[in-house]
């Protein structure tokens, strides 16, 4: 989660010293907001990690080119009135493909 009072580097340096395989960078809960991108040192990920927390259309791109995440976890940025829409999905992945 957003949390200034939380040291993420620290959090994932313990992540990146244990026998985890992946660790999860979300802004939490579902809440379809940006996950502060700079409160984590990318040095320290040299881990596979999956980035989540407000993920859509206008900033996959930079999210992948600035962490190259293993995976990304989209939610409601590909949803309108609470369903999956189909037209955001296929955006989004045309935009992923320029990433495989």
């Amino acid at each position: 989660t957003n949390n200034e009072d939380i040291d993420y580097n620290e959090q994932l340096l313990d992540w990146r010293d244990s026998a985890s395989d992946y660790f999860i960078l979300d802004s939490g809960k579902g809440s379809g907001k940006t996950f502060d991108w700079d409160l984590v040192d990318k040095e320290i990920l040299n881990k596979p990690f999956f980035l989540a927390g407000g993920l859509n259309s206008e900033n996959i791109a930079s999210a992948i080119e600035e962490f190259n995440p293993f995976a990304v976890d989209l939610s409601s940025s590909v949803e309108t009135d609470g369903f999956k829409d189909e037209e955001k999905i296929k955006e989004i992945i045309e935009i992923m493909e320029n990433y495989r």
